[in-house]
């Protein structure tokens, strides 16, 4: 699971490469979370039944794996 909540807030983080959002949100700013990671290039995706999150930088490092095949 990508969202990390604890008592009294959530953050995203990146199921490929582990990294966090710069920002974390009270429980109550869900939509806005969404919002915002999908406004700063982040992408949110249902696979399989589970929601998946990728930051920019793992989406980059997809498109290079493409670059390598010949």
């Amino acid at each position: 699971m990508a969202i990390e909540r604890d008592l009294y807030e959530n953050t995203v983080v990146c199921d490929t490469t582990g990294e966090r959002y710069k920002r974390t949100y009270d429980i109550d700013d869900f939509d806005r979370m969404i919002a915002d990671i999908k406004d700063d290039g982040w992408k949110v995706v249902l696979e399989r039944g589970r929601w998946r999150h990728y930051s920019p930088e793992a989406q980059r490092d997809e498109f290079e794996a493409f670059d390598d095949i010949d």
